[in-house]
């Protein structure tokens, strides 16, 4: 009996499996809700943060096919911030753009329900208790990135496919469309997905085809067709409504398929920033340490991810069941490799093919204690696992809360240093000075534009400007400019200024000038 297509789960072992899953959703919250302002903001999520500041005051969003990929996320945003009734960009909050990762990523464990009959109920439990103490898996649900929707997107996409095989029912073909639609317009990536689902498919078609003589679709021709097709035309929609900006900027559809020439050659040939050797991601997972910081590792799901490939391929009851679980593996594998082999990686990339591997990996940990005999053994493995959740959980917990832009936290990259508050308040109480505060007069000079993300940090202060060479006249109360242009900045000064030093990220200082009057008013006042 389904209800909407999800298998019934036995009232006699009902209690545990929910206990479980409910458990798993609730340590996920702990991690991912509280203190989400405690990291300072990435320059990139400044930079997402103030293009969804732009959608909130001027109700225009227009998709750009060389940066910011796709438009879900500062739509979702948008929604939040108007049920929190924010009218500004000044008004926000980290809270108001962090919260909607952190509920995608916390949407994973009920969404993994929809696998059930496909992993089996201890699977599910276990793979979801993986999910919410990943450090990986918490740390990127916190970033106002589009990683964590895309993950979200790729497993309903997966799951409703897998609805659709097992009930045959169209509206499970729509659902799947709608969420591979939702993915094109998260993020650019998401052909990796799509292509390792159709090598897996591919796949489990040929082995169990040829090796076992038995097909694993005996659908007739016409459903598959009509399926697949619906899908597409709903993927197509779903994605076009968003990169048009909802049919106002119906070149966007365009700009969205044009963007794969710069991402291709983005991929291929970045500078020496984010090119890394094809085992980076494994090497973060698998154990780092930098410098005094403690020791990081994530190796407990990656090998029991392995032991769960292991049984997929073994003779099951459920020869359904163990479809589902040999297209996981293949899918697992080939977007592991797909990522692996890509020169250009940015660290939470990873979680396309970390949250696969978890799921392989709740499988792993449930067959090993459905196959082990001797109750002992059982439940020393099972204490053992138990014992691996908890090492997990003290990493998610240093990751987030002791370590959050540390360098020697390895999924911290190119963060914004803590040391940002102090370039801030000092700006702050600089303003404080005047009558009016917000009429502080403030010029940002970088070259590149590298001066995310104080955008973010400024973003209450009207009179600021943003500049990517020294201008004519960059003088006003407050200058902060990158050091490889300071020189040239003061040589165009006119007035007199104090100047010192801060820290924007690891190795990347500025400089800030504050005018002299101010600076002696604001000495005086600290006598």
């Amino acid at each position: 009996m389904f209800l909407l297509g999800v298998p019934k789960i036995q009232k006699t072992k009902i209690s545990w499996y929910l206990v479980g899953i409910l458990f798993a959703f609730c340590v996920a919250a702990a991690f991912r809700f509280p203190l989400l302002d405690k990291r300072p903001m990435h320059g990139d999520e400044a930079n997402q943060a103030y293009r969804t500041g732009q959608l909130l005051e001027t109700g225009r969003y227009r998709y750009d096919p060389h940066e910011h990929h796709g438009p879900t996320l500062y739509y979702l945003t948008w929604i939040v911030l108007k049920v929190s009734s924010i009218r500004t960009f000044a008004d926000t909050s980290e809270w108001h753009f962090r919260i909607v990762p952190v509920l995608f990523g916390l949407g994973l464990i009920p969404l993994s329900l929809l696998l059930v009959d496909g992993m089996g109920r201890k699977s599910v439990a276990w793979a979801s208790l993986l999910t919410s103490v990943s450090p990986a898996m918490v740390y990127y649900s916190r970033y106002y990135i589009q990683e964590t929707l895309l993950v979200f997107f790729s497993l309903g996409f997966i799951a409703c496919g897998w609805r659709y095989y097992r009930s045959r029912t169209i509206s499970w073909a729509i659902a799947c469309g709608f969420f591979a639609g939702l993915m094109h317009a998260t993020k650019e990536t998401c052909v990796l997905s799509w292509a390792a689902a159709g090598v897996a498919l591919g796949f489990v078609y040929v082995v169990d085809s040829l090796l076992r003589r038995k097909p694993v679709c005996a659908f007739p021709p016409y459903d598959v067709c009509l399926a697949v097709g619906v899908g597409l035309i709903v993927a197509v929609l779903t994605s076009a409504i968003f990169f048009s900006s909802f049919m106002t900027h119906p070149i966007g559809i365009w700009d969205s398929l044009r963007a794969y020439a710069t991402y291709v050659q983005r991929g291929v040939s970045e500078g020496e920033l984010h090119r890394h050797p094809w085992y980076y991601y494994f090497q973060i997972l698998l154990f780092t340490k930098r410098t005094a910081g403690p020791w990081w590792s994530e190796a407990f799901p990656f090998v029991f991810s392995i032991i769960g490939i292991v049984f997929t391929h073994r003779s099951s009851r459920d020869e359904n069941a163990a479809v589902f679980g040999r297209f996981l593996s293949y899918y697992a594998i080939v977007l592991a490799l797909l990522y692996a082999l890509i020169p250009y990686k940015t660290p939470w990339c990873l979680l396309s093919f970390w949250h696969a591997m978890a799921l392989l990996a709740g499988i792993g940990i449930a067959e090993c204690l459905e196959n082990i005999s001797l109750k002992p053994v059982r439940y020393g493995f099972f204490s053992l696992a138990l014992c691996a959740i908890l090492q997990l959980s003290v990493q998610s917990y240093k990751a987030n809360f002791v370590y959050p832009a540390d360098v020697r936290n390895p999924y911290v990259y190119a963060h914004t240093s803590t040391a940002v508050f102090r370039l801030t308040n000092r700006v702050t109480d600089i303003a404080s000075l005047l009558a009016s505060p917000k009429d502080l007069r403030i010029n940002v000079i970088a070259e590149n534009d590298d001066y995310w993300p104080l955008p973010w940090y400024f973003r209450g202060f009207p009179c600021v400007g943003y500049w990517h060479e020294v201008p004519p006249l960059p003088d006003a109360d407050v200058v902060i400019v990158s050091t490889s242009l300071s020189e040239t900045v003061e040589h165009h000064l006119q007035n007199s200024y104090h100047s010192e030093f801060h820290g924007l990220r690891p190795n990347a200082l500025v400089k800030l000038y504050i005018r002299r009057e101010l600076w002696e008013k604001f000495m005086a006042e600290r006598v």
